[in-house]
């Protein structure tokens, strides 16, 4: 957790220092686009300019949202991994798309190329400013949560010499309780015997006595 902590701090230090940067980037694409289109007295796409540009700037997302992808599957994998070479193919297959799409912009008049590249700039400058902060969002939450689970529930005590069983104390601990084990178990022993186990008793009481019978093997030895 400490580790995935650390992590989420760099990446929040990083993204603190682009996105002032990606934010500067996009003011300067509007301000550019506000201007050509004063100079150009406002002209608009048309509809198959504005068709091409959406295209463009949903590989754009997609590309930028590829990237956040490989900067967290890098820290698990190699790009042999099957997981890292799809993604590597994805990559390629949206490019190729780009290119076909940034062909088709190319043949269009001058005035139309000029006001998708500048309307691609600033929609792509807008999404890559959110996927930012979105990023920021998600690695603050992150942070805090790796943080937070991680308590000290008591603090270690460390002992003044070495931890060495004590002896004496074992061997009188061992001789006490054998002690109370055969106390315990000659108590027990005449209070589930309540037989009468000699003719003396008998003729001490006056009674006469004709026979008595010997013990078993198994009763000498209980």
């Amino acid at each position: 957790m400490q580790r995935k902590s650390e992590e989420a701090a760099k990446s929040l230090k990083f993204l603190a220092e682009q996105l002032p940067e990606v934010r500067h980037n996009l003011d300067t694409a509007e301000n550019k686009l506000n201007a050509y289109r004063q100079r150009q007295d406002s002209v608009d796409l048309s509809l198959e300019a504005k068709s091409l540009l959406d295209s463009v700037v949903n590989i754009d997302a997609q590309l930028n949202q590829l990237t956040f992808k490989e900067a967290e599957i890098s820290k698990l994998y190699t790009k042999a991994h099957p997981s890292y070479r799809t993604l590597l193919e994805q990559r390629k297959t949206l490019e190729d798309q780009k290119a076909r799409l940034t062909n088709s912009i190319g043949a269009m008049p001058k005035t139309q190329q000029e006001i998708v590249r500048l309307t691609r700039d600033v929609e792509s400058g807008q999404q890559v400013y959110m996927q930012l902060l979105n990023k920021q969002q998600e690695l603050k939450i992150t942070e805090a949560s790796t943080v937070g689970d991680v308590r000290i529930v008591d603090p270690a005590i460390t002992q003044p010499g070495m931890v060495k069983p004590q002896r004496a104390l074992v061997i009188l601990g061992s001789i006490i309780l054998g002690l109370i084990v055969s106390v315990i178990g000659v108590l027990l022993r005449s209070l589930f015997n309540g037989g009468i186990e000699s003719p003396t008793v008998l003729e001490e009481a006056g009674l006469s006595v004709y026979a008595s019978i010997p013990l078993s093997e198994w009763q000498k030895n209980p």
